[in-house]
């Protein structure tokens, strides 16, 4: 049988006075406790400590994509994995800051959050992710927010496909030498709220893979160093593109 101990709270801090709770699991249960993702809960001192441990690798990543995409949703489940704070009423949004952002319902900043996020051997990496805005008028946001980073996230809506937003993202990512994954978000929008069949939906995926690596393609001739052994196309199978579906709450 297997045990799991929950020595934090929920608000991720150590308690000693806490009792320990103690979940016993069946042989036929455990098989499914393996197959799930856990939750990466720790304290904030322990956060504090990893920043100035050497031996924990630091990345830094661009989260790009057009309007409305869900960048800003993918730091807030990112987040609430981490801390528990986005389970009742605390927070609702962990990267849109300010009032505007909040009245208009857009990024109009870039937004830093680190998290330490763990792998399936348990072994911890710390990365910041750089939430930049999706409107063509805050591109210069973007632009710098890809520059200082390690690696590009980019996020494309499935219903809406590959737009302005995203096209100027990935070609300035891959003009710079960035190394790109590609979120295809929205999956769930196909189904319920287009009633898309699946031979459709797989066809709009292709279509959206299609356009990608004809930018990859085009940009990848532009480069003054030209190394075609770098030259990777976004493909499933290469584990570059990542399906998703965004976070609503069933009442």
């Amino acid at each position: 049988k297997c045990q799991f101990i929950m020595k934090f709270d929920k608000f991720g801090n150590y308690s000693k006075k806490k009792k320990q709770k103690i979940c016993k699991f069946s042989v036929c249960e455990k098989k499914i406790c393996l197959n799930w993702i856990p939750k990466t809960i720790y304290a904030k001192k322990f956060l504090l400590k990893c920043f100035y441990d050497k031996k924990i690798q630091s990345k830094n990543l661009a989260i790009v994509g057009h309007l409305h995409h869900g960048k800003s949703s993918l730091i807030s489940n990112l987040a609430s994995n981490v801390h528990l704070l986005n389970d009742k009423l605390l927070f609702n949004d962990f990267s849109d800051f300010f009032y505007l952002e909040k009245q208009k319902g857009i990024s109009l900043y870039v937004s830093l959050t680190t998290l330490l996020l763990c792998d399936e051997f348990g072994k911890s990496f710390l990365f910041t992710f750089l939430d930049s805005p999706g409107h063509p008028e805050f591109f210069d946001q973007t632009l710098s927010a890809i520059n200082i980073s390690d690696g590009v996230i980019l996020v494309i809506d499935a219903a809406e496909g590959v737009l302005f937003g995203s096209e100027m993202a990935l070609r300035h990512a891959i003009l710079g030498g960035h190394k790109a994954v590609v979120i295809i978000n929205g999956m769930d929008r196909l189904i319920i709220e287009f009633n898309e069949e699946p031979k459709i939906v797989h066809k709009k995926i292709i279509k959206i893979l299609d356009e990608i690596n004809s930018i990859v393609e085009e940009s990848f001739g532009k480069r003054i160093k030209i190394d075609f052994c770098s030259l990777i196309f976004f493909n499933p199978i290469q584990n570059n593109v990542i399906f998703s579906s965004f976070f609503t709450k069933m009442e």
